[in-house]
């Protein structure tokens, strides 16, 4: 993977993040907002693991 498909790929998450903390503000249903901040919680731990290896690359 190149350096444009990972800015790629972390834009995405980002919107795929913020998109799920819209939702659960918006949205009343319990069970829609627990599976919303679930998929948030994945989508930050995946674009956090993701920038920390780019770092960890980097300083190789």
């Amino acid at each position: 993977m190149d350096s444009n498909m990972i800015g790629l790929f972390n834009v995405i998450l980002g919107i795929g993040i913020v998109f799920c903390a819209f939702a659960t503000l918006l949205i009343k249903n319990e069970k829609v907002v627990n599976v919303l901040l679930n998929i948030g919680t994945v989508l930050s731990l995946i674009l956090a693991t993701e920038g920390m290896i780019t770092i960890f690359i980097h300083m190789m």
